[in-house]
């Protein structure tokens, strides 16, 4: 985990492009590959990751909206907001290289609609949480009741991505706007047909190292 990684970072900060200062932890050397964290996840837990690429690629893992000294999300929030601060560090830092982790998979293949990059991976993308919805509500293994079925989704998401610890905390005023956005976005998936960057996304049992 983080608190045992001995990564040196160096802080960076980017200006997006509604003006929302987005700070960014960078290491390694080698071509630049921005890294684009999950719900309920701060740059820095991405440093076991970073250490093991560092030999061959700069990481440059972006501390989310509402998270550390970046900016807040905004009441304009949306999944293009956050493209928009993936393409700001992209471009400040020279990167072509995208990786995504769960909901920053969601903005990943986003981004993949709005820019071709020489590579792009969603790992457990945020695509769709509707399989763990329908069982939730049909299992009433959840206490909720007869809640509406938006809330079921949210507590799927947090089932499914959710973290412990004093981060979590500090970054549960996030989750709603994010969850509303996988809502939103919900689909069979066509819509990412349209990208055209060489792209890959997997699903696996474990997490990748954090």
């Amino acid at each position: 985990m983080s608190g045992a990684t001995t990564i040196k970072w160096q802080n960076g900060m980017v200006i997006s492009r509604d003006g929302t200062a987005i700070a960014v932890l960078s290491a390694g050397r080698g071509p630049g590959l921005v890294i684009i964290p999950g719900n309920n996840r701060r740059a820095n837990h991405y440093g076991t990751l970073a250490q093991r690429l560092s030999t061959r690629y700069t990481t440059h893992v972006i501390e989310r909206r509402g998270r550390g000294s970046s900016g807040p999300q905004g009441p304009a929030y949306s999944v293009e907001a956050e493209v928009d601060d993936a393409l700001a560090v992209m471009q400040h830092t020279n990167s072509d290289l995208v990786f995504g982790h769960s909901y920053g998979g969601l903005v990943a293949l986003h981004l993949g609609l709005r820019r071709r990059v020489t590579a792009l991976m969603a790992y457990e993308p945020g695509v769709s949480i509707e399989a763990m919805t329908t069982f939730l509500k049909g299992s009433r293994l959840a206490p909720i009741g007869n809640a509406p079925t938006v809330m079921f989704r949210a507590l799927a998401f947090l089932l499914l991505h959710g973290a412990d610890g004093r981060d979590t905390r500090t970054m549960m005023p996030t989750t709603s706007a994010e969850i509303a956005e996988i809502v939103r976005l919900d689909s069979d998936g066509s819509r990412y047909a349209a990208a055209t960057s060489r792209h890959c996304s997997s699903a696996a049992r474990s997490r990748p190292p954090t």
